[in-house]
């Protein structure tokens, strides 16, 4: 956390897309996400809630259309909250890890 968008950037090969309508409630100026092991041709689909971009694809995570997605909100050029949606070899679930903006972290299950 803290993080300033190049110390980012220089940590990942992958460019990363602006995330678009967003919804944060914590003062964030700018969002980025990077789709993991993106099979080609995969467009998020149009039924995700106005194309928001925090909302997990949960169908394409688990028919492996996508590996892992990666949401991340900037506030002031620092990072100041993470996800990472991923399907969990353990239990074939999706779940959620979040790095929330007060420093707590939760991973966990989520549902369609």
């Amino acid at each position: 956390m803290g993080l300033t968008k190049e110390e980012i950037q220089s940590l990942f090969t992958e460019k990363f897309e602006i995330a678009h309508n967003s919804d944060s409630e914590n003062g964030s100026d700018s969002y980025w996400k990077y789709e993991y092991f993106k099979v080609p041709g995969y467009d998020r689909p149009d039924d995700l809630p106005d194309h928001a971009d925090h909302v997990i694809d949960y169908v394409a995570l688990v028919n492996k259309q996508i590996g892992a997605y990666l949401y991340m909100e900037w506030k002031n050029n620092k990072l100041s909250l993470y996800s990472i949606a991923y399907v969990n070899p353990k239990d074939n679930e999706v779940h959620l890890y979040v790095m929330n903006h007060d420093g707590t972290v939760s991973d966990r299950p989520v549902s369609p």
